[in-house]
């Protein structure tokens, strides 16, 4: 696969589930809904009694607990797992996405104009060389 559709695929894969996050448990409550009826299932989520736990002096305020069961279920699980499925593509694909900045003019050659080219040339030049020595010129390559 080339390397700028995958990103773009990654980026447009982030979009949805961060559009999903937003909308996804409504959407979820609905189908499961649908489902319950189809299977002549009571479609009630049981709420659990809230645990009491002996309070000592603290200088910060705790948490109030949630009481609404399908708000619990949002924000301890729903929640939880598309931020987890969102910073995952974020971290795992944060290289990627470097190197299709770096080397991306290669296949870009077309599209660009004489100053992007010769701009993103300079930079793949910077970025093969160590001191002094590099191992392309970058002025050729643009030209070329």
């Amino acid at each position: 696969m080339q390397l700028d559709v995958a990103v773009d695929l990654l980026t447009k894969a982030k979009t949805s589930l961060t559009n999903f996050r937003r909308t996804g448990f409504a959407s979820a409550q609905v189908s499961a809904k649908d489902m319950c009826e189809e299977m002549k299932v009571e479609a009630i989520l049981k709420a659990k009694g809230l645990r009491s736990t002996k309070k000592n002096f603290a200088y910060e305020a705790p948490d109030e607990p949630i009481a609404d069961a399908m708000k619990r279920l949002e924000a301890t699980f729903f929640n939880v797992v598309v931020d987890t499925a969102i910073e995952s593509l974020t971290d795992r694909f944060l290289t990627l996405g470097e190197v299709r900045d770096r080397f991306g003019v290669l296949l870009s050659f077309q599209r660009l104009d004489d100053q992007a080219s010769s701009n993103q040339c300079n930079n793949l030049c910077m970025t093969l060389s160590t001191g002094n020595e590099s191992d392309i010129d970058g002025k050729e390559l643009a030209a070329e």
